[in-house]
């Protein structure tokens, strides 16, 4: 293979400039050619399609954990977990791949945590983020009501940065948001703050085409292992993420 194709689900929640870093740091470690894609109005690719892994049109994906699970989703769409997630600065994540859902409100908001937030406009990105919609309905879940029931009204934003916009124009009253973008935006909490958290759960895999050549798939995660400590994003680098610990992770095909 002279070429491999990159595709990421989570920019610009995360940002492109970073997945950018990557693809060239993959590129000069092995000597060929690597082009990335973003792909912006959904968290990963849509649960029983054949784009673009199985079509043969990516090698490397970058999505949301919800969409990787579980392994029959995997198998459908023709990718497989690498073994890798991003690892970001934060003092909770105690050096793990980790995200947590940040409840983020305006900075005149008088809320101090999730119970305060009943009854109030929820504004999200999509409803297969797990940042933005499953962690947060699943923790509602337990606690005996849901995402629909217990806010005043629902309002899809598309995306973790318009959800902020609506914040800070008082379109919506609270979103939930992932901490991993929050790390690596650091003006992105002007005006808005976090009131809860609700999580840790596994941060976002790294996914590799399944009928890519062994050996390949091994040069790549020892070049992607190469990547950071990035300070600019926060970015301290890829590590070790397992199947069972992902499986911890709801499923986009139950929202």
């Amino acid at each position: 293979m002279d070429s491999i194709r990159m595709v990421t689900w989570l920019a610009p929640g995360l940002p492109l400039a970073l997945f950018e870093k990557v693809r060239e740091t993959v590129q000069d470690a092995l000597d060929v050619s690597v082009s990335l894609e973003s792909r912006t109005k959904l968290s990963g690719p849509e649960v029983g399609s054949l784009d673009p892994f199985a079509d043969g049109m990516a090698e490397v994906g970058f999505l949301c954990a919800p969409a990787a699970v579980p392994h029959t989703v995997r198998t459908q769409a023709g990718f497989e977990l690498l073994g890798l997630a991003p690892l970001f600065d934060d003092p909770r994540y105690n050096n793990q791949p980790t995200c947590y859902c940040d409840l983020v409100v305006h900075e005149d908001s008088t809320a101090t945590g999730l119970d305060d937030l009943r009854g109030q406009t929820f504004g999200y990105n999509d409803t297969s983020s797990l940042s933005g919609w499953l962690g947060l309905s699943t923790e509602l879940h337990r606690r005996g009501t849901t995402t629909q029931d217990f806010f005043g009204t629902l309002i899809q934003t598309g995306g973790h940065q318009t959800s902020l916009k609506e914040l800070r124009n008082r379109s919506i009253d609270v979103a939930s948001i992932d901490s991993n973008v929050l790390r690596t935006h650091p003006e992105i909490l002007h005006g808005l703050k976090v009131v809860d958290s609700v999580g840790p759960w596994p941060s976002q895999p790294v996914v590799v085409r399944s009928t890519l050549d062994p050996q390949r798939k091994e040069h790549i995660k020892a070049a992607l292992l190469r990547c950071g400590p990035w300070p600019a994003w926060s970015f301290v680098g890829f590590r070790d993420q397992t199947a069972e610990q992902l499986g911890a992770v709801p499923s986009a095909t139950n929202s």
